[in-house]
């Protein structure tokens, strides 16, 4: 018993590390550190607080889920933050599931949001909302144009955000 209460406890202690680093490489994400694509030369050291192994983390993040990833990243501190207050979330697989539907509609909010209120074109290819975004962008967009995308947008992260609630 007392080893099982011990390797939870360092399994939370790793998960936890990994999630500062994640947070610090997300957040110090520079999109002209390597494996850049689309801005031209990159820096030839990484401005990432995480080194090259963060600059490649970010931007790979960013690059498919867009900024849904941000949802994704405050849903583990939240669980994070919960387990070491001692709660334990019920239903994890049903949160896990609306934190899934947050961050594709974060993502698709924001890119079908840039293509229909936005005079500016992106300044990468796949556009601010990530490969994520864009794909549902080019699956909602011509079926329900902007307003109508935004709505579905909005409704399926309002139902992901109960989902994820818990109490």
């Amino acid at each position: 018993r007392h080893r099982a209460a011990a390797f939870l406890a360092v399994c939370w202690s790793v998960l936890a590390l990994a999630w500062v680093l994640v947070g610090f490489s997300l957040g110090t994400h520079d999109p002209m550190d390597a494996p850049a694509h689309a801005l031209g030369v990159t820096h030839e050291r990484p401005s990432n607080w995480v080194g090259a192994a963060g600059a490649a983390l970010s931007h790979r993040a960013l690059l498919v889920l867009g900024p849904g990833v941000w949802v994704a990243f405050a849903a583990v501190g939240f669980w994070l933050a919960a387990t070491a207050a001692g709660r334990r979330p019920d239903q994890l697989a049903l949160r896990a599931v609306g934190v899934v539907l947050m961050t594709l509609a974060a993502s698709g909010l924001v890119s079908v949001g840039h293509a229909s209120f936005s005079a500016t074109a992106p300044l990468t290819p796949e556009g601010p909302g990530g490969l994520l975004g864009l794909f549902l962008q080019d699956e909602l967009a011509p079926r329900f144009a902007g307003l109508g995308s935004l709505l579905i947008l909005s409704v399926v992260f309002w139902v992901g955000a109960v989902l994820a609630a818990d109490r």
